[in-house]
């Protein structure tokens, strides 16, 4: 993946396919559901 569609996605401009959703996990060494899991709200 090139440094720009990483931006893009990152940045919120484009949206990731799952496989490349696994690429990026697999890449910063985290499970995909910490990529795509909802932040919880503090009490």
């Amino acid at each position: 993946m090139d440094l720009a569609s990483y931006n893009r996605i990152e940045q919120g401009h484009s949206s990731a396919l799952l496989d490349t959703l696994i690429r990026i996990a697999d890449a910063i060494d985290v499970p995909l559901a910490h990529l795509v899991e909802e932040p919880r709200s503090a009490p």
